[in-house]
């Protein structure tokens, strides 16, 4: 019996060593660090992709601001209509009118109608057009226009314009 046991224990001992030995003796990994140059190389990449971004950024604004002061000065050569803001976002823009204060029903429909034309005449990129000659409307889409040419990002306003264009055309 004490033969066997010591068959036994010799044999976990033996396996154990190999078992040690050859998970200890692998080499050691070592972490996959950049290089110094290699890290001044990647922060010189960013800080590039992040200029070249915001002057994306700008010019867009600048050509979007563009487009829709051409647009609103277009809508305002109209009869009735005395002062105009648009806001372009992608293919579609979102007109807010002043109209004169004596038009009503059909001859409202039919200017927003001539708006729309207008609108896609003016600027063959626009596809989508919603139009409004809401006050309280006007006066936000005009803020927003405002904003977007101090610089600030479409971006930041597409909840609300999304917001307004709901309340202009609802679903059915």
């Amino acid at each position: 019996m004490f033969k066997k046991n010591k068959l036994l224990i010799t044999l976990v001992i033996f396996t154990m060593l190999i078992t040690v030995f050859t998970y200890g003796c692998r080499k050691a990994e070592k972490p996959n660090l950049p290089s110094p140059k290699q890290e001044d190389r990647n922060i010189i990449d960013n800080e590039i992709e992040r200029k070249d971004l915001e002057d994306v950024k700008e010019k867009t604004g600048k050509t979007l601001s563009a487009r829709a002061e051409k647009i609103a000065d277009s809508i305002v050569d109209l009869p009735g209509v005395n002062d105009a803001t648009v806001v372009i976002t992608g293919n579609t823009a979102l007109v807010g009118v002043d109209i004169e204060k004596e038009l009503e029903g059909k001859v409202v429909t039919d200017l927003k109608k001539q708006i729309v034309t207008r609108v896609k005449q003016t600027d063959k990129d626009i596809k989508n057009v919603t139009v409004t000659a809401d006050p309280d409307l006007f006066e936000r889409i005009d803020d927003i226009a405002q904003e977007i040419n101090r610089g600030r990002g479409m971006s930041e306003f597409a909840d609300e314009v999304k917001e307004i264009i709901r309340r202009i055309t609802p679903s059915m």
